[in-house]
């Protein structure tokens, strides 16, 4: 009996939507607090304008926590590893100096991620650098 009970007020809950959707669609100089107001005074105020516009509903998908591209940092032996990956990069541009987009493209990892380390291997003294902002270009000490 519960389920077809459920299943009852599903149908209702959908005829009185298609309903108060028919009715607004013959009115199309209906405000927004028109709407509402209707929607509020009948029950349906959670429409939403993509039903009332027969459109699909998107509901976007949170994004994980992991960029793309990155890299595990999280312990120091993976920072260290992290970052004598991004030296020998450098190294093997024998003296020219590279964009951190450069080395992020090669070696990976998010932005953040690519500036810390080469500002760690700066403070080390391993890597000079020219230049600021976007034009900063890295190379091996």
């Amino acid at each position: 009996m519960k389920q077809l009970e459920d299943q009852f007020t599903k149908s209702i809950e959908h005829f009185r939507k298609q309903a108060f959707i028919d009715v607004i669609s013959k009115k199309p100089e209906t405000t927004i607090k028109d709407l509402y107001m209707l929607g509020e005074k009948h029950g349906l105020s959670d429409l939403c304008i993509g039903e009332l516009l027969g459109q699909p509903i998107r509901i976007k998908k949170k994004k994980s926590k992991k960029q793309k591209g990155a890299v595990d940092v999280r312990s120091a032996a993976a920072r260290k590893s992290y970052d004598e990956a991004v030296l020998e990069f450098l190294k093997t541009g024998d003296g020219e100096f590279l964009s951190a987009v450069d080395v992020r493209s090669k070696i990976g990892g998010t932005p953040l991620q690519v500036r810390k380390a080469l500002n760690r291997l700066i403070g080390n003294g391993k890597v000079t650098y020219k230049g600021k902002a976007r034009a900063t270009r890295y190379a091996a000490a």
